[in-house]
């Protein structure tokens, strides 16, 4: 994929990552966000993941090139895509436990 597709396919999961946000070509300082963005000071790619308070949260990761930091991303994207589904079937089953 080029990087525009790779966009587009890392924003189609929006709003499949529970309360995460995504933020693309900004380097953000807001509370629970995965992102990436030009750092001028490292003078790298930085993919990274921001908590509460937008305190940084797993480390972050530094390419030379815009496209290893989308291909990052995109696996980030994908992690908290499956830790997602995952919780919303544990909620199903524990739904369904108390209904019986």
């Amino acid at each position: 994929m080029d990087k525009n597709e790779l966009k587009k396919v890392i924003l189609s999961y929006g709003d499949k990552i529970g309360a995460v946000g995504i933020s693309l070509d900004y380097l953000s300082e807001g509370d629970f966000v995965i992102g990436y963005g030009f750092d001028d000071k490292e003078n790298k790619w930085k993919v990274y993941q921001n908590g509460e308070r937008g305190m940084p949260m797993g480390g972050h990761y530094l390419f030379k090139s815009e496209k290893e930091a989308l291909e990052k991303l995109y696996e980030i994207v994908l992690v908290y895509h499956e830790y997602d589904e995952r919780d919303k079937e544990r909620r199903r089953k524990i739904a369904a436990e108390k209904q019986k």
